[in-house]
């Protein structure tokens, strides 16, 4: 309505009537000040409107918001712009307020980060994800503050997009990557990243289902697990659903290898054993592979 009100706590009515008068597309300076005794209103650090006031202004849970009112659904958005905002624990003299205003200061574009977000990575697996900067004063200078990771670095530290990039050795799990970019005039932007590591996509070969025949003592089946791992390949077990024939078990042969072979002398004799084969990475054991069902004919001992 071309005027400035304000609502203050311990008062909280709409105050300052028509004292403070604004003209559209002209920069006003705003000041309210609250002591403990008055509420005063100034414009271009000129006192135009004071009311009597005492108590606390208390506080609540309710968010602060700059340009519009209502904490839980915003509302009345302020229709211009607004800059320079200042909140002082305390109340302000006037000729602090002259001062504030005639305060001159240099307008430099803040160098900012605009990547928002970092892409997944997943163990024991190639990484790259891009990391650009915009605003303040070309070249840019990147660092990385703190890094979780000992296989990620910088593909280049200057430049306004660069590359996380390596090879990541550690479990699954969520990393926090804090990286810094600064601009020619030494203005800084900071941000701290979340990358989130999975668990890859292990596999074993022969592939189920199959049938396997144990004809005599001789009987071995050779299994290899592919896939993004941090370890060895341990823990191995076979997990019969239904009989176990018995005098058969697993054991490890290499760092990713494993067989079933007979381990007893005799087995009983008959078809259609059912089994899973799993096992784990020895270094991330949440990195585990369980097979589908396998079928054992043992047909002789």
């Amino acid at each position: 309505n071309g005027y400035v009100h304000y609502a203050w706590r311990p008062h909280w009515y709409w105050d300052g009537g028509t004292a403070f008068t604004i003209s559209a597309n002209t920069w006003t300076y705003v000041t309210l000040v609250y002591d403990g005794y008055y509420q005063t209103l100034y414009k271009d650090g000129v006192q135009v409107y004071s009311r009597e006031q005492t108590g606390s202004m208390g506080s609540n849970s309710s968010k602060l918001l700059i340009g519009a009112r209502g904490s839980g659904n915003p509302r009345n958005f302020f229709g211009g712009k607004i800059d320079e905002v200042r909140i002082y624990d305390r109340g302000l003299a006037e000729n602090e307020i002259v001062t504030a205003m005639n305060e001159t200061r240099e307008c430099t574009e803040s160098v900012i980060i605009s990547t928002t977000t970092l892409v997944d990575g997943t163990i024991a697996s190639a990484y790259s994800s891009a990391l650009s900067v915009s605003g303040g004063t070309a070249p840019y200078a990147w660092t990385i503050v703190t890094n979780p990771f000992s296989g990620i670095t910088l593909d280049s530290l200057s430049g306004s997009t660069v590359n996380l990039t390596g090879t990541i050795a550690e479990c699954a799990g969520d990393y926090d990557i804090v990286i810094k970019a600064t601009d020619d005039n030494s203005n800084i932007d900071q941000r701290t990243f979340t990358v989130t590591v999975n668990n890859g996509t292990l596999t074993i070969a022969p592939a189920a289902p199959q049938t396997f025949t144990a004809a005599d003592g001789t009987f071995e089946q050779h299994f290899t697990i592919s896939g993004p791992r941090d370890g060895i390949i341990d823990n191995w077990a076979i997990t019969w659903l239904s009989a176990d024939p018995t005098g058969v078990g697993i054991i490890s042969t290499g760092d990713a290898t494993a067989k079933i072979y007979k381990t007893a002398a005799t087995s009983a004799i008959n078809n259609g054993y059912l089994f899973r084969i799993s096992a784990r990475d020895a270094d991330c054991n949440d990195n585990t592979i369980t097979s589908g069902t396998y079928t054992l004919d043992v047909t002789g001992n």
